[in-house]
């Protein structure tokens, strides 16, 4: 997968709320370990913890106003739950999943 960073960077929808800021520091700051996770799993085929990961990344990206990242963990969940065996389709969405999650900042 690749390491590189394609695209502006994301910012939240809730940058300038103060109340925020610590919570949309502790999720970007976490990102790394989740795109770690997420490659892992995908280069075990271990489809349950890829589907896992998706689905926590499609619920959390939302409340911490990245609901492009949550819509594209939406996308690569949907892809896992129809078909665990067309792994290009899956090692797309995943790369447009973690390529947006590189771009996310606080």
């Amino acid at each position: 997968m690749s390491n590189t960073q394609s695209g502006p960077p994301i910012e939240s929808e809730f940058k300038d709320d103060p109340d925020m800021t610590e919570l949309v520091e502790m999720f970007v700051d976490e990102m790394s370990e989740r795109i770690d996770a997420m490659e892992a799993a995908f280069a075990s085929s271990d489809w349950d913890a890829l589907k896992t990961v998706a689905h926590q990344l499609k619920g959390a990206s939302g409340g911490y106003g990245f609901d492009t990242v949550g819509e594209a963990a939406a996308t690569l969940e949907g892809t896992l739950k129809a078909s665990s065996s067309d792994t290009d389709a899956i090692k797309s969405e995943l790369e447009a999943l973690t390529s947006l999650c590189r771009r996310i900042k606080a």
